[in-house]
């Protein structure tokens, strides 16, 4: 996975979390409390992780490939 990835993950971690708090604030139960700690917690936990995760991994190699003319692609496809 590349560190943008990581990244978007992290994002998306922080967002559920976001979701889980106010779900919890709307919801008007004394488990609510146990919600915003377990559920937001962690997710808000994981997105630290992942976003540190990036910041120190090594950025992912990036691959080249061979460019081939749309013509070479019809006769490689024709020949076979």
């Amino acid at each position: 996975m590349t560190n943008h990835g990581r990244i978007r993950r992290a994002a998306l971690f922080m967002l559920l979390a976001l979701a889980a708090e106010v779900a919890s604030l709307i919801w008007r139960h004394p488990l609510s409390v146990y919600v915003l700690g377990a559920a937001g917690g962690l997710l808000a936990l994981l997105s630290i992780a992942s976003l540190l995760l990036s910041l120190v991994s090594r950025p992912a190699e990036v691959e080249l490939r061979e460019w081939v003319e749309p013509d070479e692609k019809k006769r490689r496809a024709a020949t076979g």
